[in-house]
């Protein structure tokens, strides 16, 4: 039991269910104009995104097997390849996070039910043949930004619709955070070239080089933030920000492009990731601030504290090219 229950938590990969939370988090802030929810009803919300992931995570390690364990050999989240699990255990923790994640959305509201009954089959056509939708170079980035963000938003969108049926849907923001999604994954496939091209496995830096990915990825990084950036027109200081989190991204893609080294690619994608939270972290923020009636000095304070934080992190990436922070420390790059 010991060895399952461990097994099952390193395919939740809490760090992506994160995501999937922050995405949940904005549109239910931005449907409620910054007030936010029963805090049981978010939790059950979390639980729900963090079963339908770990059905995904499954899958995929079901499928890719062979692929990880050229790509991620040794890796402590990769239970299949580090010999902590077994195929039987992932095809247990499969069903249980389907079953869980659609008996509890139906128990919280119908569409959250039928919602997930719709991700799991999204997720199970992105891994498993005959669609192994993962197999198709240029749809992937995108359906992938549809079973992260979409999904997402939507049990936002349906969590503010219980409280309050005339809540109008905010398309705008929504394209914004699916642009914002479609930069960040479509550099995942920098760290599988190897095991991709060892199985044939077709991607879009496989197929039409470094130069189609970064392209791909700045240029939907900046309509995002241009999207967002139109949309916060009216709140001068957030645009600011707004604009300073958008020139660090970009400055990170230019870093990517040029790099010539495995590890230098994926040192500024990770930066990438973290200018980009910050950019969402900060949105929300000011949401959510603006929706309890916060002052100008606090929402001053706000914004120059996350660009300070943030600031510093960048300051370190340009400054030291072959070290990572991470909680305070410098893990050196080789």
């Amino acid at each position: 039991m010991k060895s399952f229950l461990l097994t099952g938590w390193k395919m939740l990969r809490y760090r992506s269910v994160l995501i999937l939370v922050l995405f949940m988090l904005l549109s239910v802030a931005l449907h409620t104009n910054g007030m936010m929810l029963p805090v049981g009803a978010e939790i059950a919300a979390v639980i729900i995104l963090a079963f339908s992931y770990l059905c995904a995570t499954c899958a995929n390690d079901l499928v890719d097997w062979k692929i990880d364990q050229i790509n991620l050999k040794g890796n402590s989240e990769r239970p299949l390849v580090n010999g902590m699990g077994t195929r039987r255990q992932l095809v247990i923790l499969l069903v249980i996070g389907a079953v869980v994640s659609i008996a509890l959305g139906f128990i919280l509201d119908t569409r959250l039910g039928l919602l997930m009954v719709g991700s799991i089959i999204l997720n199970l056509f992105y891994s498993l043949p005959p669609f192994r939708v993962s197999y198709r170079a240029l749809l992937t980035p995108f359906y992938l930004a549809f079973c992260y963000v979409v999904v997402s938003y939507l049990v936002g969108y349906v969590l503010a619709t219980r409280y309050d049926s005339t809540v109008q849907f905010e398309w705008g923001y929504l394209v914004a955070f699916y642009c914002f999604f479609v930069a960040r994954i479509s550099l995942k496939d920098f760290r599988d070239r190897k095991g991709d091209a060892a199985v044939g496995k077709p991607t879009i830096i496989l197929k039409y080089g470094k130069a189609a990915v970064s392209v791909l990825s700045t240029s939907a990084a900046l309509l995002g933030s241009a999207v967002l950036i139109i949309l916060s027109r009216n709140q001068p200081l957030l645009v600011v920000a707004l604009i300073l989190f958008t020139a660090s991204i970009v400055f990170v893609e230019y870093r990517i492009y040029r790099a010539t080294k495995l590890d230098r690619e994926l040192l500024s994608i990770a930066y990438g990731a973290r200018m980009g939270n910050g950019l969402l972290l900060t949105f929300l923020g000011w949401v959510l601030l603006r929706g309890q009636g916060a002052p100008l000095d606090v929402l001053v304070i706000f914004s120059l504290t996350m660009l300070f934080v943030y600031g510093y992190m960048f300051w370190f990436y340009v400054k030291h090219t072959d070290k990572f922070l991470v909680g305070g420390r410098k893990m050196e790059i080789r």
